[in-house]
C-alpha cells in the first residue's frame, strides 16, 4: 500500500498527498547535522535525538520538542550519560521512553529528559533496538536477540 510522498516538517517525515512542504528548524538553536530517532511523548510533544553542529566534537542530544509551537521544551546531552545512541531504537509505554546506545538500554520518564541507564555492557552492547513486549525491551547484539526487563 502506497501512503504518498514524504514531506519534511521540522526534521520529521510525514505522509502527504504528494505536495512538498519544508518547514525550518524547530528553533534557531536547533541547527544540526541530523536526527536519528523520533517518538511521540504525549501531550503534543515529541522526543528526538539530534546531532547538533559541533563546536569541537560531534555529540548527541535528547530533545523534547513542541513541533506546533516550534520550540525546544528541554534538552540534554545523551552521549555523556548513555554513550552513543543507536538509530531508530525508541519505544515507549505509558510512563517511559526507552532507547538503546552502543553500550546499553536507557529510559526517560515521559515529559522529561532525565536519562536513566537500566542495563549496560561496555563490551557486548546493543547493535540494534528495539521492541517492548510483556515488560521487556528486546534488542539485538550482532546475531543474538536479547532482552532486558524494564519493570512494572
Amino acid at each position: 500500500m502506497l501512503l504518498g510522498q514524504a514531506t519534511e516538517r521540522s526534521g520529521v517525515a510525514c505522509p502527504s498527498s504528494g505536495r512538498r512542504q519544508t518547514v525550518g528548524p524547530v528553533a534557531d538553536t536547533d541547527r544540526g547535522i541530523g536526527r536519528v530517532d523520533i517518538e511521540y511523548a504525549g501531550n503534543g510533544l515529541v522526543y528526538a535525538i539530534s546531532h547538533p553542529w559541533p563546536k569541537e566534537v560531534l555529540h548527541s542530544e535528547l530533545l523534547l520538542l513542541d513541533l506546533p509551537g516550534k520550540r525546544i521544551v528541554a534538552r540534554t546531552r545523551l552521549d555523556t550519560v548513555a554513550v552513543w545512541p543507536l538509530e531508530v531504537s525508541f519505544q515507549r509505554d505509558d510512563r517511559y521512553l526507552y532507547g538503546a546506545t552502543r553500550q546499553g538500554i536507557y529510559r526517560v520518564p515521559l515529559g522529561t529528559v532525565h536519562i536513566e541507564m537500566i542495563w549496560c555492557d561496555e563490551k557486548d552492547g546493543p547493535t540494534a533496538g528495539g521492541a517492548l513486549l510483556n515488560g521487556s525491551y528486546y534488542f539485538a547484539t550482532i546475531e543474538r536477540l536479547r532482552s532486558v526487563a524494564i519493570g512494572g
